[in-house]
C-alpha cells in the first residue's frame, strides 16, 4: 500500500514538473486552416491583358505575400500549374522559408508564352506551408495572346488532283504590324508534305496592317488518296503559329502519271522517250502500251533509274513510215486494274 502511494506521488510530481505538449504549444506556427496571407498588388488572380507572343515571348509580374497573423509562417513550396510558368521566391534562403508576423516575401512569376496559340490563356501557381497538404494561396494568371495574322480564305480545297499534277492556289494574310513590326520575324509553314509555300508580294494597307500574298503549290504527291493539313505563319525564333491557320484538304486520284505529258516525234529515225511513274510494282510491270494509230509504234522498257518512292518504266514512242506527218495521235498505257493513261503524240514532218 505504501509503495503504491509513493508511485502515485512520483507520477504526480513528474506531471507538474514536465507537462505533456498540447495542441496550443506543439508547434510555434498557427494552424494551417487560418487565413494568414495577404497578397499585395493583386488579389488571387492577375490578368496580363493583351500580350503578343512575338514581341514579348516572356511576361512577368511580382507578387508580395505578407504574413498578417501573429505567428510565424513557414513556406515549404511554390508549385506552378505547368512547365511554362516559373514562380521564384525573392529570398536566397533554402526552403522552407519562415516569414515572421508582419513581414513580407515576394514571388516573381513569369510565363513563357512563345508556344501559346492565339486566344485566352489561364495559368497559375500555388503556395504551400509546412505541415499542410492544402495551399494557403492559389494565384491565377490570365491573359489574351494576340493573333498576328488573319488569312483569306481560311479553307483551301484542292478537290480531286490527278496523280502527277501540280495545281496552285493563292491565299492572302493580313498581318497586324502592331504585333509584328518586323516581317522578317515571321515565315510561312505547312504541314502538308507535298505542298510548298512561296511569297508573291507584300502590300502595305495602312500603318498597322500589311497584306502578304502567298502561293501554294501542290507538288507531285507521294501517295494516292485524301490529304489534309494546314498553312500558316509562325515566329522564326519560337517556330509557333501566330494566327489562325488555313485548313488544306483534297484528294489525289489516279495511279500513274507520265513525263513529259506530250510527246513530239520529229523524224522517222528518232524516238521520243516518255517516263511513266506509279506507286505499285505490279501495276507498272503488267502495263500494256497501245498505239491506236498505224503511224506510231510504242514499247515499254525498264527504266535505268528508279526515283524514290516510285516505280518507273520507259515508253519508247517511234514514228512509223506509214501514214502522214504533221498530225496528232496518242499512246495509251493500260494498267492491270483497267485504269488507262493517254499520252498525246505530235507527229512532225521531218526526214
Amino acid at each position: 500500500m505504501k509503495n503504491t502511494l509513493r508511485l502515485s506521488c512520483f507520477f504526480l510530481l513528474c506531471r507538474l514538473l514536465f507537462p505533456l505538449p498540447t495542441a496550443s504549444n506543439a508547434s510555434p506556427f498557427a494552424p494551417a486552416s487560418e487565413n494568414r496571407i495577404k497578397i499585395q498588388g493583386a488579389s488571387e488572380a492577375y490578368d496580363f491583358g493583351n500580350v503578343s507572343p512575338v514581341r514579348t515571348p516572356t511576361i512577368a509580374h511580382r507578387f508580395v505575400l505578407t504574413n498578417v497573423s501573429s505567428l510565424p509562417l513557414s513556406i515549404r513550396a511554390v508549385f506552378p500549374t505547368c512547365n511554362c510558368v516559373s514562380a521564384r521566391l525573392s529570398s536566397s534562403e533554402s526552403l522552407p522559408i519562415v516569414v515572421q508576423p508582419g513581414k513580407s516575401i515576394s514571388i516573381e512569376a513569369s510565363i513563357d508564352i512563345k508556344q501559346f496559340s492565339p486566344g485566352r490563356f489561364k495559368k497559375g501557381f500555388s503556395v504551400f506551408e509546412t505541415g499542410s497538404s492544402s495551399p494557403i494561396a492559389e494565384i491565377e494568371l490570365t491573359g489574351n495572346a494576340l493573333p498576328a495574322a488573319r488569312f483569306l480564305p481560311d479553307v483551301i480545297d484542292f478537290g480531286p488532283v490527278v496523280f502527277g499534277d501540280s495545281p496552285k492556289r493563292t491565299i492572302t494574310a493580313i498581318i497586324d504590324r502592331s504585333v509584328v513590326p518586323n516581317l522578317r520575324e515571321v515565315c510561312a509553314y505547312t504541314t502538308v508534305s507535298s505542298l510548298s509555300v512561296h511569297q508573291l508580294k507584300t502590300v502595305s494597307i495602312s500603318k498597322t496592317r500589311t497584306k502578304l500574298v502567298l502561293e501554294l503549290c501542290l507538288a507531285k504527291p507521294e501517295r494516292i488518296g485524301l490529304f489534309s493539313g494546314e498553312v500558316g505563319l509562325r515566329s522564326r525564333e519560337a517556330r509557333i503559329g501566330i494566327g489562325e491557320a488555313v485548313q488544306i484538304r483534297g484528294s489525289v486520284i489516279g495511279s500513274v502519271y507520265a513525263t513529259p505529258r506530250f510527246a513530239n516525234i520529229l523524224s522517222v529515225r528518232s524516238a521520243e522517250t516518255v517516263v511513266i511513274y506509279g506507286m505499285d510494282d505490279e501495276d507498272i510491270d503488267s502495263a500494256n502500251v497501245k498505239s491506236f494509230s498505224p503511224k506510231l509504234s510504242a514499247k515499254l522498257v525498264k527504266a535505268s533509274e528508279r526515283p524514290a518512292d516510285h516505280v518507273a518504266k520507259l515508253i519508247l514512242v517511234q514514228k512509223s513510215p506509214v501514214g502522214p506527218s504533221d498530225s496528232l495521235s496518242q499512246v495509251t498505257v493500260v494498267l492491270k486494274s483497267g485504269e488507262s493513261l493517254s499520252i498525246p503524240v505530235h507527229l512532225v514532218y521531218g526526214r
